[in-house]
């Protein structure tokens, strides 16, 4: 079981043998003191761990400060020589893996082989300004682990769709083909970001959101300049000293090669999906069915790369047909989702979309004027409860969604309530317990949003 299971099952506990002590089932909590795998302090187990990264230090040393990092850099760490053996190379794996465990991802000795085998998969680090030497590694700002996808045949992959078999590799490619059932979308390059870890003492600084865009920036630069490719070379040779390739390489200096997109999947959290909204990244899918034990739910996001400002077509498409898969479901699969999730979700596809007039013609397709006669009955009358308009709760949530309202018009409140309770389905007590909202603030809430809806009627 998971942590977070077993707390909740701690809270359901506490609070039913609080309210009834008789009839409860005691709950019994047995800690393993003693190790099983080996014994206390065993010198084998701490060269495992030492050899695999898996035994961090308690707290990165950090040197160098906050710099600016409009002034840092990132460069690619060259596999060749991260696992040359050599003293610096070893200390800078570790660097690595330290960032990455104290950012709670799940490290396992998987990790260090997919980055010394698999040819595909890539570490970019952000690191202060610093003078090349020998034998000196500078501060971990910021780690990315990438692989590269794509580029697969379209015709391989009609015959695993036709079959529903699903090829090990290449995430993004053959979920987003199976999810959208469109094989030339596994023909396009492009870059899975798979980890993203900064150093734990400089968090929410900007310095996360500025490896991505200095990565995003180099990949939109084709021709490089011969001078620049001069300096880089004199720094280069300072760090060649032994028969080995430099470990950090300028990204700069490497051939440019074309990418379509630029994507991540991860597990549907309000932070981390603002983290990549904010950057320029769009959602294309979302796991319907979550886990057996567990209600995460696993999501991608996807940047293309165009040259010219417009996004590219399929792009558009998949956009357009989450968007109507979403909305549809909102009320069984993603029902789950906390309603200031599902309003991010809705605001992040709907701001290249342009915005109907409300008119007669549009607003007569989702009320009839037995309808509109119901609404000012509600709005007027104070002791008439919400279930007059119940069944137009729904309706009421789709003209939100269809962009008939302007968006400075409504409220960050009105929009959770009125798609909490129209599009997902939820009672007012849910509303209420999610948002810690009273009742009759929800209730005025739906009155100030017909007023609303009205006046601009």
């Amino acid at each position: 079981l998971c942590v977070k299971m077993l707390n909740n099952i701690k809270e359901f506990h506490y609070i039913s043998s609080a309210s009834n002590s008789e009839t409860t089932r005691t709950l019994k909590e047995i800690i393993l003191e003693e190790p099983i795998r080996y014994s206390e302090c065993d010198p084998v187990e701490k060269w495992i761990n030492k050899l695999l990264c898996l035994d961090p230090l308690k707290n990165p040393v950090f040197l160098s400060g906050c710099p600016d990092p409009k002034i840092c850099k990132i460069f690619l760490v060259d596999r060749n020589a991260l696992f040359s053996g050599h003293k610096v190379s070893r200390c800078l794996i570790q660097k690595i893996f330290n960032i990455f465990a104290f950012s709670h991802y799940k490290n396992s000795p998987d990790d260090l082989q997919l980055l010394c085998d698999a040819p595909s998969h890539r570490i970019l680090i952000m690191v202060p300004p610093f003078n090349f030497s020998i034998g000196f590694l500078p501060d971990i700002l910021c780690a990315l682990h990438i692989s590269y996808e794509g580029q697969i045949s379209r015709s391989f992959v009609q015959r695993n769709l036709l079959k529903n078999r699903y090829v090990s590799g290449d995430l993004i490619p053959w979920v987003v083909s199976k999810y959208n059932l469109d094989s030339s979308f596994a023909e396009l390059s492009g870059i899975r970001i798979i980890r993203i870890a900064t150093h734990p003492d400089i968090k929410n600084m900007g310095y996360g959101s500025k490896t991505l865009s200095l990565l995003q920036k180099i990949l939109k630069e084709r021709n490089l300049k011969r001078e620049k490719k001069k300096k880089i070379e004199t720094k280069r040779e300072l760090l060649t000293h032994w028969d080995i390739s430099p470990i950090l390489v300028n990204m700069e200096e490497r051939k440019n090669f074309t990418l379509d997109y630029i994507g991540v999947s991860f597990c549907l959290t309000l932070p981390l999906f603002c983290f990549w909204r904010k950057n320029g990244f769009s959602i294309v899918f979302l796991q319907g069915d979550s886990k057996k034990f567990s209600t995460e739910k696993v999501c991608i996001m996807i940047n293309p790369r165009c040259i010219k400002k417009q996004k590219p077509l399929w792009f558009k498409n998949y956009r357009k047909e989450f968007f109507r898969k979403f909305t549809n479901l909102l009320g069984n699969e993603f029902k789950s989702i906390p309603t200031p999730i599902v309003y991010n979700i809705i605001e992040n596809i709907k701001l290249e979309s342009k915005r109907i007039s409300v008119t007669k013609n549009n607003i007569k397709k989702f009320l009839t004027p037995f309808d509109f006669n119901r609404l000012f009955f509600f709005m007027e009358k104070n002791f008439i409860g919400v279930k007059i308009i119940s069944d137009l709760l729904p309706t009421l949530a789709r003209i939100i969604l269809s962009n008939f309202l302007k968006k400075d018009n409504l409220s960050y409140v009105e929009n959770l309530v009125i798609i909490g309770i129209g599009s997902q389905n939820k009672t007012i007590h849910e509303i209420k317990k999610e948002l810690c909202l009273k009742t009759f603030i929800i209730i005025l809430t739906i009155k100030n949003f017909l007023t609303k809806l009205i006046k601009n009627f």
